[in-house]
């Protein structure tokens, strides 16, 4: 407490201020200490509720604002529907599930395509694993013995650009302990030199000198389109410019859409959806095509293209460019003959779209004066974690396809059934596959295929050929993939339930190139026959012999 006249502290047991002697007011301080304390309380009291308040408005406009992200599609797409024209909100819809999947499909498959060919490396490797079962089956069909080096067999090749030059290799491995180890049974180095216009090859298990020639078979003019080889590959950004250009030129020609509502099936889902009926006739066909025709004529993306092909076609007669200046031409004069008006087949389409603005399904059907056929259909619908497919293809042969499985942390469990003529034919199997970067080319999990009892009835095979897919029946191909950036691998399985009887496994990779030419001293031209006298005169065979004894080939065959 404190003095009420100098503000000095003052103690508990004072009744009077030792420096100016005003005497302590015990019921005043106390009365004073009772109003502050209450006072205190009640600004606490409105400062927790105002501080209440505050934090459940924070928290209200948090939960708003997740909720406006998370089903920021649902209302997008809520809006588009309510207040365009059902072909507006067909042309959204088909751009934004189809066009953009076509140009995801693009994006992965040039995930593993380098970026620029001028600097490149890319390696691959194939080894073959036979079990011994399989061996003796081989050994007991041929009548051979000693076959152990057939075993493993091992390929590695490499390709290589940098600087004006290209490199490759090809080396074969028999054995394990080979393929292990690297130690090639065989191998061929090719460098080409294509400022010097020469080719160097070496077979190192033979000889360590290079034999030398020039492209003298070669035209000069030839020279400069190996060298631009790579630019005739179209880049992932020019083929998705033109998905993007000639697909939303077509829908801009698509009017007759009726919008409804449905419900689409599965074997044990439903679900509501929006329909969408759009009807192709033969006026919205041509003008569409002529309008497409009419840009592709004036394309620079497209003339580039085919231009590029023209630099390194080997016909200098021929040229890509003008075949399709031809083609369009022609069909631009068929188009413009051609009477619409009186032509009375047209396709009639019904596109199946979740809350979402995600199409979940399709039929298709061709229609005239005379009825409605049915051409292909497909419907996907996911529950939570539960998915289910199914696809119908009408033709010469009837293919109805039905699937179902689990998708759980972006990977995929589950299977699907091919029918052919209302007989099982095919199975395909998923386990772990992940597709959360498949479009980007990413990818891993396991895929299994296996023909089933109604194959034969299916494919209206002979007694024959039956009998022998029913040997196969108990027998399954499993695939195991692990895709990355700039690496995949991929193995392949002949299998039953517990055995792997063939295994073929493939890596590639992509790198950084290293190239250097041989040294002059190292080169034998073998453009006449004492060229090549002289390159046969630096082989070792007593070196090759002893090299050939590292393998497991018989040793009868090496003596």
């Amino acid at each position: 407490m404190f003095c009420n006249k100098c503000g000095l502290p003052l103690k508990d047991n004072e009744t009077k201020c030792p420096n100016c002697g005003t005497e302590v007011n015990k019921n005043e301080l106390t009365t004073e200490l009772s109003e502050a304390t209450s006072l205190t309380l009640k600004e606490k009291k409105k400062l927790g509720k105002k501080g209440i308040c505050i934090i459940a408005g924070v928290t209200a406009s948090i939960v708003a604002v997740l909720l406006f992200v998370l089903n920021f599609s649902v209302i997008s797409n809520a809006v588009r529907r309510t207040v365009t024209s059902p072909a507006s909100y067909y042309r959204y819809v088909e751009k934004k599930n189809t066009t953009k999947a076509l140009q995801h499909v693009v994006t992965g498959m040039y995930a593993q395509t380098p970026e620029n060919w001028d600097d490149f490396y890319s390696s691959n490797t194939m080894t073959v694993e036979i079990n011994d079962y399989t061996m003796d089956l081989v050994s007991a069909l041929t009548g051979l013995n000693n076959l152990s080096w057939l075993q493993y067999i091992g390929m590695t090749a490499t390709a290589s650009m940098q600087h004006e030059m290209m490199e490759s290799n090809l080396s074969v491995m028999l054995g394990e302990e080979a393929m292990l180890a690297a130690n090639p049974f065989i191998s061929l180095q090719t460098i080409y030199d294509l400022k010097k216009e020469a080719v160097y090859v070496q077979i190192p298990e033979l000889s360590k000198s290079y034999m030398g020639m020039q492209f003298a078979q070669v035209e000069e003019a030839q020279m400069p389109a190996i060298q631009d080889l790579y630019q005739m590959i179209p880049t992932k950004e020019q083929l998705n410019t033109l998905i993007q250009r000639y697909s939303k030129l077509f829908l801009s020609n698509v009017e007759q859409v009726e919008k409804g509502k449905a419900v689409v099936t599965t074997q044990s889902l439903t679900k509501d959806v929006y329909a969408l009926t759009v009807t192709f006739d033969a006026k919205t066909i041509k003008a569409a095509l002529l309008e497409m025709i009419t840009e592709a004529k004036e394309d620079s993306t497209i003339a580039e293209l085919l231009q590029n092909f023209d630099k390194v076609s080997a016909d200098a007669e021929f040229s890509f460019y003008d075949a399709f200046m031809t083609i369009l031409k022609e069909s631009e004069a068929e188009l413009t003959a051609w009477d619409a008006e009186q032509d009375t087949e047209y396709l009639l389409m019904q596109v199946y779209v979740d809350k979402r603005g995600v199409i979940c399904g399709r039929d298709i059907s061709l229609c005239d004066a005379s009825g409605e056929t049915d051409l292909v259909s497909y419907t996907f619908i996911q529950d939570g974690k539960t998915v289910e497919a199914e696809a119908t293809l009408r033709g010469t042969m009837n293919c109805h396809v039905t699937g179902s499985g689990t998708i759980k942390k972006n990977n995929i469990n589950g299977s699907l059934i091919c029918h052919v003529n209302g007989e099982e034919f095919l199975q395909i199997t998923l386990e772990n596959f992940k597709v959360t970067e498949l479009m980007q080319g990413k990818t891993s999990g396991t895929v299994k295929v296996a023909l089933l009892s109604g194959v034969s009835d299916a494919l209206g095979l002979n007694k024959e050929v039956a009998f022998l897919l029913a040997v196969f029946s108990d027998y399954f191909l499993q695939i195991d993939l692990n895709v990355e950036e700039k690496s995949a691998m991929c193995t392949y399985s002949l299998c039953d339930n517990s055995i792997s009887y063939i295994t073929v496994t493939v890596n590639s990779s992509q790198g950084t190139p290293t190239m250097t030419p041989p040294s002059p001293t190292d080169v034998i031209s073998i453009e006449d026959e004492a060229g090549v006298n002289a390159w046969l005169q630096t082989i070792d065979f007593e070196k090759v012999k002893e090299h050939l004894k590292t393998t497991p080939l018989p040793e009868e065959w090496i003596s």
